[in-house]
């Protein structure tokens, strides 16, 4: 295999998760290039080079299988997770941009209710409300909720949680991997759709566009799910016999030309 050059964008139209997922890659493959491009969603590129292999890295990776993540999560996937009965911990990632401020609708949330369960809120450098952020911090500390903006740890982060709250995105995927039972809050049409299936197959509760919900709508499907460990552990096991966190290790055998 000769040189490897992965091309990505990262901007809200397209959100965060291909880049993530380009830089595990790069990770493995040991020191590609990887270059930003100002391209949004719905632009065509047209690549005319003789003899150069050209994968498209987001069609690749649609199928669940082929889902790239840190081989950690691997490792949190082989751990056994039982569903608590009394659940301790929430955890919430709504992309890296969350264009729709839906973080701060969910915060607001989490500030109603018991104080004595732990909410964990993820968010990335590319998050786009930091001072409406800064000004809910007040309200935080005294319903026991903590903001970590890009998390070192984030398998394990996920696998002391009992239930996450999540975008359509890459997150979504790791979560499963996990066995984290998941409210879905997708942020369009194509994260609508994959959330859909992610519900057909029992891994997580679809509650449509974050935008659209109300907040009590949102905590009632909360409270439902964290009085429900047979339901959660259902959702635990689905997640981990769909989504098995090997998907990095397949997408090498292809881009090697290995079978």
């Amino acid at each position: 295999m000769g040189n490897v050059t992965i091309i990505t964008s990262s901007n809200p139209s397209m959100g965060s998760g291909n880049l993530v997922r380009c830089k595990t890659l790069a990770k493995k493959l040991k020191s590609p290039v990887i270059t930003r491009l100002p391209v949004k969603q719905g632009d065509t590129m047209i690549v005319d080079l003789k003899g150069v292999k050209i994968i498209n890295l987001a069609e690749l990776t649609k199928p669940m299988e082929m889902a790239i993540m840190d081989k950690r999560f691997k490792t949190y996937h082989d751990r056994v997770k039982v569903a608590r009965d009394k659940p301790k911990r929430i955890i919430m990632f709504l992309g890296g941009y969350d264009v729709d401020a839906v973080t701060l609708k969910v915060i607001d949330v989490f500030i109603r209710m018991d104080s004595k369960i732990k909410k964990t809120v993820l968010v990335s450098d590319n998050f786009m409300h930091v001072d409406k952020l800064e000004k809910l911090k007040k309200f935080m500390k005294p319903a026991n909720i903590e903001v970590i903006t890009n998390a070192k740890d984030i398998p394990e982060l996920i696998y002391n949680a009992d239930l996450a709250i999540s975008s359509g995105g890459n997150m979504m995927y790791e979560f499963a991997c996990v066995g984290i039972p998941i409210i879905c809050l997708p942020e369009d049409e194509a994260e609508y759709n994959l959330c859909d299936q992610f519900e057909h197959w029992g891994i997580v509760k679809n509650l449509g566009y974050g935008t659209e919900i109300n907040n009590g709508y949102l905590l009632g499907h909360i409270n439902v799910l964290m009085n429900s460990p047979d339901k959660r552990q259902n959702m635990i096991d689905n997640g981990k016999r769909f989504v098995d966190g090997k998907g990095l290790e397949r997408v090498l055998k292809i881009i090697k030309g290995e079978k």
